[in-house]
């Protein structure tokens, strides 16, 4: 499909090929809609939405891009708890992932394919939005959070290693940040590379890496602070609770 809107809402047979072109929307509102597709693909400026409370389950799906609602190339639905327990491929620079406003995604499967060149991934940029991470994840792009959507996005993560040792955590705001964000250790280590924040109109700045000791950590707002050296010389991580 191209631009345009397809809900897939019955248990399919079909077996080739499903392809979500630019501007494109999949409402996906089945357990069984996707059927034995060969392959899931997103491209660009479309996205697919997974229907309230789903699993989809053992299908691989490439994205690119942010979709057009800029929630991601694969959202959950809003208000709903979603789960995609298959791999996802991606395969451009700034590709998103999440769930929907209010809503939590789970991805059970292994992320692959993003590489520190190509650009970070997005998780979680819907307002209030969590997703979950619940696989020792490959992928080596930023992993990064938004930092101006509703009341504050969570990543949480449900493994170790959910965060692979090459990537970075990392922050972006279209504005200096107005909302806190938070990722959820949840008891388990991330490995990530290390911290960044990146703003729009300024080049990436490190930040100071969260230790170890605690499970639940926030970057409050307003942030940054009036200079880039500010940020490297003070934490800005806070703990909420240790582990």
């Amino acid at each position: 499909m191209t631009a345009g809107v397809a809900t897939l809402g019955n248990a399919n047979t079909y077996t080739g090929a499903t392809v979500v072109g630019s501007g494109g929307i999949l409402n996906i509102n089945h357990s069984q809609a996707l059927a034995n597709t060969a392959s899931i693909t997103v491209n660009s400026t479309g996205y697919a939405v997974i229907g309230a409370g789903l699993t989809i389950s053992g299908k691989t799906i490439t994205i690119s891009g942010t979709g057009a609602n800029n929630f991601g190339a694969l959202q959950g639905a809003a208000s709903s708890s979603t789960i995609w327990a298959g791999n996802i491929v991606v395969t451009s620079a700034g590709a998103r992932i999440g769930g929907g406003d209010t809503g939590t995604l789970t991805i059970s499967g292994v992320i692959s394919g993003g590489n520190g060149a190509m650009g970070p991934i997005l998780f979680s940029r819907a307002n209030n939005s969590t997703t979950i991470l619940n696989a020792v994840n490959t992928y080596t792009a930023d992993t990064q959070l938004f930092a101006n959507s509703g009341t504050g996005d969570t990543l949480k993560i449900g493994v170790d290693n959910a965060i692979n040792a090459g990537s970075r955590l990392s922050v972006y705001a279209q504005t200096p940040a107005t909302v806190a964000m938070t990722l959820d250790l949840n008891g388990h280590t991330p490995h990530a590379a290390r911290s960044g924040y990146h703003h729009r109109r300024r080049p990436q700045t490190p930040l100071n890496r969260p230790p170890a000791m605690f499970s639940l950590w926030q970057i409050t707002a307003p942030f940054p602070p009036s200079s880039p050296s500010a940020i490297r010389s003070r934490p800005i991580w806070r703990p909420l609770a240790e582990s």
